[in-house]
């Protein structure tokens, strides 16, 4: 693991970058589920990305290969956002409503990118003394939208979903005693991470 020095002045970086918190755990602590691919189906049930995303099933590491990833690394970063509702956003658990659904649709979108933009700051960071390897946050926002099935326009600012992968970011959150709301009603957690090991 990395040292005390080490460790907080990676703290410090990826706070300044925009993070509400980050921690350092061992690889090894981070939870691999079937289930959490599984909520990836839920993009087929309402329709949207399945399949049809670079960065979601079946195109995303299986869970063979995320944890010889995670097996690879000597470190991880774990990184949160916690984002309070906007006005009109935090209605969605108790209306149907397409304007509150629309609205929410957007806060979603906007924190997502945030942590997606925060997690390629962190690996450009740290590429400069170790091998790094980021996920993001839910599907790639590198782009507004994503080029499949054309060859990725943003190389660069590709990164897979954790949940895709396998990463069952929500036991992850409880592991670390973050501050789940469900269903959310003030503000939400956002969650992702990257590994890391001296070159």
């Amino acid at each position: 693991m990395a040292g005390a020095f080490l460790s907080n002045k990676i703290i410090e970086q990826v706070l300044f970058f925009g993070a509400s918190r980050a921690y350092l755990i061992d690889p090894k602590e981070i939870p691999i589920t079937w289930k959490a691919s599984l909520l990836c189906l839920d993009c087929n049930v309402s329709k949207n990305f399945l399949m049809k995303r670079w960065s979601c099933p079946p195109y995303s590491p299986l869970l063979e290969k995320t944890k010889k990833i995670l097996s690879d690394y000597n470190d991880a970063l774990v990184v949160n956002i916690e984002a309070k509702f906007w006005p009109l956003t935090n209605h969605s658990y108790n209306t149907l409503n397409p304007f509150y659904q629309i609205a929410q649709k957007i806060f979603c979108h906007y924190y997502w990118r945030k942590l997606h933009f925060i997690m390629l700051q962190m690996k450009w960071y740290l590429s400069q003394e170790y091998d790094v390897f980021s996920w993001g946050s839910s599907p790639c926002h590198g782009c507004f939208k994503c080029s499949y099935p054309f060859r990725c326009r943003k190389s660069k600012l590709f990164l897979f979903s954790p949940e895709a992968s396998g990463i069952d970011l929500y036991s992850l959150a409880k592991r670390l005693g973050l501050p789940i709301e469900i269903p959310p009603r003030n503000k939400i957690q956002l969650l992702s991470l990257l590994v890391f090991c001296k070159k």
